[in-house]
C-alpha cells in the first residue's frame, strides 16, 4: 500500500479492500496490495481471516438473506451483495 500512508491509513484501507474482496470489487491492483498489507501486517491478517471465515458461515446459514443485512449493518459485505443474496435467492 501507499508508504506515505501512516499504518492506520493502510489497515483502514485494507480493512475496506477485505470486505470488497468478498464482493469481488477489487481490482486486480488492489488485491496485490491488500495480499501485500496481509502479508505484513498480523492483524490485518487476522481481521481477514476472521471476515472471510464469517462469509463462509453466512452462506452456511439457512436464512442467508437475513444474514447478509446483518453482515452488512455490521459493515462486513457491501449493501451490493446484500442485493444479490436476495435477488439469487427468488431464482
Amino acid at each position: 500500500m501507499g508508504r506515505f500512508l501512516s499504518d492506520d491509513a493502510n489497515c483502514g484501507r485494507a480493512r475496506a479492500w477485505v470486505s470488497q474482496d468478498l464482493d469481488a470489487e477489487l481490482s486486480q491492483i488492489e488485491r496485490l496490495f491488500l495480499a501485500a498489507h496481509v502479508r505484513r501486517c498480523g492483524e490485518c491478517a487476522q481481521f481477514a481471516e476472521e471476515v472471510r471465515g464469517f462469509g463462509v458461515e453466512m452462506i452456511a446459514v439457512p436464512e442467508t438473506g437475513a444474514a447478509a443485512e446483518h453482515a452488512a449493518s455490521a459493515g462486513l459485505i457491501s449493501p451490493d451483495a446484500v442485493r444479490r443474496v436476495h435477488s439469487s435467492a427468488t431464482t
